[in-house]
């Protein structure tokens, strides 16, 4: 539903690094002043996240299936609507849009705490749970130019006609 602007309490993620650093690429915008920014790739351990915020479960370390019992503390309650686990974790998504399977689509469902991973004191204190990979503004040129040598382009990461528009502008100058 994010794509379609609707707010979500899932943070989408890939499980394909390339795919990572193209959206990276890809939303680093120009500042106000004309100069590009650097771009970020976020590392996230998924199956550390979920360790660490449901440590005393059994079998904890592993991605959560979206329709397992494990999610039962992220649902709203019947009546209330309130939501009992506080902090994020990992989710496999339904691989149920082109979109999703062709980005390797995941996501990190967050609870009561909304802040960023990285602003959470529970979670920023682990070790090599998130970690954060600065691309330099000068690099970001050649670097979409290396992926998309890959094979990693608009059309593939959007395999539909806005994916092949996006590609046919960005790429063929139009």
């Amino acid at each position: 539903m994010q794509h379609y602007r609707v707010p979500t309490r899932l943070l989408d993620w890939s499980e394909n690094p390339f795919i990572a650093l193209f959206f990276a690429l890809e939303n680093a915008k120009q500042e106000d002043g004309g100069k590009e920014k650097e771009a970020a790739v976020w590392v996230l351990d998924p199956a550390k996240l979920n360790a660490t915020v449901h440590k005393n479960r059994d079998s904890a370390d592993r991605i959560f299936g979206a329709y397992t019992g494990d999610l039962e503390g992220y649902r709203p309650s019947g009546e209330g609507k309130a939501l009992s686990q506080k902090l994020p974790c990992a989710v496999y998504g339904i691989h149920n849009s082109p979109r999703i399977v062709a980005q390797r689509g995941s996501f990190v469902m967050y609870g009561k705490e909304t802040a960023p991973i990285e602003d959470q004191e529970t979670l920023v204190s682990v070790p090599r749970l998130l970690r954060k990979l600065t691309v330099p503004a000068k690099a970001k040129r050649m670097m979409f130019e290396h992926l998309f040598n890959m094979g990693i382009s608009d059309s593939v990461v959007y395999p539909d006609l806005d994916g092949l528009g996006r590609e046919i502008r960005n790429r063929r100058g139009f």
